[in-house]
């Protein structure tokens, strides 16, 4: 895939308008919008590892396939919207990787890029059992309504609080031990969010 060149004094930014698909399993199909980072256009950022995979998985982006990881395939299907384009802006896709004069640019911007955005999706890989009960959990606990026995029937006796307890906090414990979590740019995405939506 080539890139056509962002225009330095609009001082843009490229995007993926991801399009819409009734099914998770339906193929992938984007196409670039070039956006000024001061204009007036909606768009998320998303917050993701790439991971170490090869590059397995297909997105069709201006007509042509190009080849993404398969963590990057499951955060597209799960953000996805059944209804409506999705835009969104994705390090990987959205600077040209093999040009070093942009790629080194747009990292310099992209705090402004994340802050400017209407808000940061944050995937931290695929859900399963625990890690929903986790997040809710979490949330939960930052609303502060909830206690551990909140969750789940098992509170008839002091030793089912206690391994109801401990399930929960070991739920929590795997959702952090996630390779998102050891990545260096998620203080500054996060920080930078105006509504991180996990």
């Amino acid at each position: 895939h080539e890139y056509v060149p962002l225009d330095l004094v609009a001082e843009e930014i490229r995007l993926v308008v991801l399009l819409s698909a009734k099914n998770r399993s339906d193929p992938l199909y984007a196409h670039f919008a070039h956006e000024s980072i001061y204009g007036n256009v909606a768009y998320q950022c998303l917050s993701y590892t790439w991971g170490t995979d090869e590059k397995t998985s297909e997105l069709t982006l201006n007509g042509m396939t190009i080849a993404i990881r398969k963590n990057l395939e499951n955060a597209l299907r799960g953000l996805r919207n059944e209804t409506s384009k999705t835009t969104i802006w994705i390090d990987a896709i959205c600077i040209d990787q093999r040009n070093v004069k942009e790629r080194s640019r747009q990292v310099s911007r992209m705090h402004q890029i994340y802050e400017n955005a209407d808000g940061v999706l944050v995937w931290l890989g695929e859900a399963d059992e625990d890690s929903d009960l986790a997040l809710d959990f979490i949330a939960s606990k930052f609303r502060g309504r909830a206690t551990e026995s909140d969750f789940g029937s098992l509170h008839s006796t002091q030793a089912n609080t206690a391994s109801r307890r401990a399930h929960l906090w070991a739920a929590v414990y795997r959702l952090l031990q996630r390779p998102y979590f050891r990545r260096m740019w998620v203080v500054q995405e996060i920080a930078a969010a105006s509504l991180p939506t996990v």
